[in-house]
């Protein structure tokens, strides 16, 4: 119950709260560039390095159009969160791909929660340790405030067909 609480409340509260953390950057000491860290929106993931990546990506990914028709109708109260580095290989492919996916069947990405961190898996005064993050990027799929499942790093079969297994779950 806890678990659930906290997923509630930071994807309700988040923007509200931490509105002036929004797309915060920080250095990361390993490659030497700017991270996003903290909640982040689409804005900040065009931004920078990442961005970079995520227009590419964004604009190269073909959705499977079957799979899309069988999602298009299922996605009415599901939420996400989405743990991502903006550093991270992964997430540089996967993250605009997925928003791409949203994109397509028109979903509102105000029921979208994006969370940069570092590498230690740490995203700044954004509390992550409820999420059990171990890598990146994590899409965690909601429902009526409760974790349903997840795609951690590369999809198993692609993100659509991931995806769709995990919401027509009872």
């Amino acid at each position: 119950m806890k678990h659930t609480l906290m997923i509630v409340l930071s994807l309700f509260l988040g923007s509200s709260l931490f509105a002036q953390e929004l797309n915060q950057k920080v250095m990361d000491e390993k490659s030497q560039k700017e991270i996003l860290i903290g909640y982040c929106d689409r804005t900040g993931l065009m931004s920078g390095d990442f961005g970079m990546s995520y227009t590419e990506e964004h604009s190269l990914y073909r959705p499977d159009n079957d799979v899309l028709n069988a999602l298009k109708y299922k996605l009415d109260d599901v939420l996400f969160v989405i743990v991502l580095g903006t550093w991270c290989g992964d997430s540089k492919e996967q993250v605009p791909r997925f928003v791409k996916l949203l994109d397509c069947l028109k979903y509102d990405l105000s029921g979208v929660t994006f969370i940069g961190v570092d590498r230690s898996k740490t995203a700044g005064s954004v509390p992550t340790g409820e999420y059990g993050i171990e890598k990146v990027p994590t899409f965690i799929v909601l429902r009526k405030g409760s974790e349903i499942g997840r795609i951690i790093e590369p999809p198993a079969v692609s993100l659509e067909k991931d995806l769709l297994e995990i919401i027509s779950k009872p």
